[in-house]
């Protein structure tokens, strides 16, 4: 996939969470490297994530900083994104 495509990708997640996992799996699948940000699902969101996601949840998407929030989405999103690196990739 390449730093191209990578460039400004961040997941918001927590690894008990399964909507958060789809997000991983897909990430994983396409090989696309993401920096990861863990959240405390225990204790209270912090203001600094409530800044990034009002709602608090996760998963919570960043590309190039747009937010993405729900897990359905962010697998659409990074399915296309691979398409057209792949469609623009030469052969």
């Amino acid at each position: 996939m390449g730093s191209q495509v990578a460039a400004g990708i961040t997941l918001y997640t927590n690894h008990r969470c399964p909507m958060a996992h789809r997000a991983h799996i897909v990430l994983k699948e396409l090989d696309i490297p993401f920096q990861e940000e863990i959240v405390d699902l225990e204790v209270p969101r912090t203001p600094e994530y409530l800044k990034i996601n009002p709602l608090g949840q996760v998963p919570t998407f960043i590309y190039n900083g747009e937010m993405i929030q729900e897990s359905a989405i962010i697998a659409q999103f990074l399915a296309e994104l691979a398409s057209l690196a792949f469609n623009s990739f030469d052969l």
